[in-house]
């Protein structure tokens, strides 16, 4: 499977407007964000992303 699939169809929006919202973040804008992604900041939306899939399974699990 490709790094550019994604598993749940339609999330490709969510992803883009996600990576801008940690973007901003970083002081980057829309126009340059994949230019100026370093590997720290790719691994800084991976392990945020990780963050919140751990709450929504500890909410799901937790009930």
């Amino acid at each position: 499977m490709s790094k550019r699939n994604t598993v749940v169809p339609g999330a490709r929006r969510a992803l883009d407007e996600f990576k801008a919202e940690i973007a901003s973040e970083f002081g980057l804008t829309a126009d340059n964000i994949t230019n100026n992604l370093k590997s720290s900041h790719t691994g800084y939306i991976t392990r945020e992303l990780v963050k919140m899939g751990e709450k929504e399974m500890m909410k799901k699990y937790n009930k």
